[in-house]
């Protein structure tokens, strides 16, 4: 995803590891590094040495995955390597990352062949190195994720040491395309296109939230709170509901710093501050269902800001029932002022927080109630929204959250946000 105001990381590799590298690009955009790679960015037909070594000039920093082929290209060694640590040698907090993806020692004397110290100058580096056994035993993808924190954290630190924004780390969080995000200067972007699917409707199963997503969260949220504890963070969400709730969740487990929220079109800032405030439940109209058949079901509770609770209402009962879910309570809120898509609009800034308290409250509330029972969670409304909910959610337990697939029109499960 090519976000103008954006810095990129500059991928360098050799062609004969392509394979590779798609699975590793992905790993490392799913962590929110804004990545530059010839195969995205270049127009189709126009690979040229000029346009790379524009690229090389205003990259942000640079990774290189350095297989044996790799070092052995006189493209990546002599072009892409040596402008990269030229430019370091003018720019020292300029980062380079090596990525080590066979045997150190073998790269750093292919890499001195031509009777030069390159070889000894990466190697100093701070980076990664692979384990090329785990590449053939079917650990591939869990080596390059591991591989993928690395540079992460390596980044993230010249990011802090740089601190290009003033002690404000920006943060894109993108599952669907289009120009949202492009009128914003960003440091990160949680780049997540693939997993939601092209069609911008199709959400990733629970297996693969747990098993790609919400490994890349941790490790962003790790990293965060390491370099920018008490700093503020602020995002800018052009994603699905499931992932702004699982980014403020995971934002939430953690209380350093302060979280800003901008609307992506309308440039309206909420915050989520350190401490929580408090909550405002006479801003909801609340409507409430139980039965009075089984104690020991379920918790529906669902947030409408933008559609009526009628409507949403029907869409839930219809995936219950089609499931066969027993349920106990449900809870559906929306606006006093009633629903639209500017519900939110125009509210003093800390507003929409003290709305997300409330409703987090009650459902606190209703646990205690329900010890024992699921909470399926669903909301509809703004992204931004979803992640000053979500920042209030640990601590209440298992929240299972869905997504509406308007190709099936019906709900489909996703994250299950869960403080362990």
């Amino acid at each position: 995803m090519n976000v103008r105001n954006t810095k990129s990381v500059f991928l360098s590799y050799s062609h004969k590891d392509s394979g590779e590298v798609e699975l590793f690009e992905l790993a490392l955009r799913r962590r929110g590094i804004p990545l530059w790679r010839d195969r995205d960015n270049l127009l189709r037909g126009r690979v040229t040495a000029h346009e790379i070594g524009k690229a090389c000039e205003e990259a942000a920093g640079f990774v290189f995955y350095l297989s044996q082929e790799a070092a052995r290209s006189e493209w990546v060694r002599d072009r892409e390597l040596e402008d990269a640590l030229s430019a370091a040698r003018r720019n020292p907090s300029l980062g380079i990352v090596p990525v080590f993806r066979d045997d150190l020692e073998t790269i750093r004397t292919v890499l001195d062949e031509p009777g030069t110290n390159m070889g000894l100058e990466v190697s100093n580096r701070a980076g990664a190195v692979i384990d090329p056994r785990k590449m053939k035993d079917g650990r591939m993808l869990a080596e390059l994720d591991r591989a993928a924190d690395d540079v992460f954290a390596s980044f993230l630190h010249t990011l802090k040491e740089t601190n290009p924004s003033g002690g404000v780390l920006r943060l894109g969080a993108a599952t669907r395309g289009g120009p949202a995000l492009r009128g914003h200067a960003l440091d990160l972007i949680l780049d997540w296109t693939v997993d939601f699917g092209d069609t911008q409707n199709q959400p990733p199963n629970p297996t693969q939230c747990d098993r790609f997503l919400k490994p890349a969260l941790r490790t962003l949220c790790k990293g965060i709170n390491k370099y920018w504890a008490g700093h503020r963070i602020r995002i800018v969400p052009h994603c699905h509901l499931s992932m702004a709730l699982a980014l403020g969740f995971q934002f939430g487990r953690n209380s350093g710093y302060e979280l800003e929220v901008v609307d992506p079109y309308t440039k309206e800032v909420w915050v989520g501050p350190r401490k929580r405030q408090r909550g405002l439940p006479e801003a909801w109209d609340c409507r409430q269902f139980e039965s009075q058949e089984n104690e020991n079901g379920d918790v529906v509770v669902a947030v409408c800001v933008s559609r009526a609770i009628d409507t949403v209402r029907t869409g839930i009962e219809n995936w219950i029932n089609h499931n066969g879910i027993e349920v106990s309570v449900s809870r559906y809120y929306e606006p006093t002022g009633g629903t639209s898509h500017n519900a939110l609009t125009g509210r003093h800034r800390d507003e929409p927080h003290r709305m997300a308290v409330a409703i987090v409250d009650e459902l606190d509330e209703t646990r205690k109630r329900y010890p024992n029972s699921k909470i399926h969670f669903f909301l509809v409304g703004p992204p931004g929204f979803a992640i000053l909910i979500g920042q209030q959610l640990p601590n209440v337990g298992a929240v299972h959250t869905y997504e509406w697939v308007t190709e099936t029109n019906d709900y489909r499960p996703c994250f299950e946000l869960r403080d362990s």
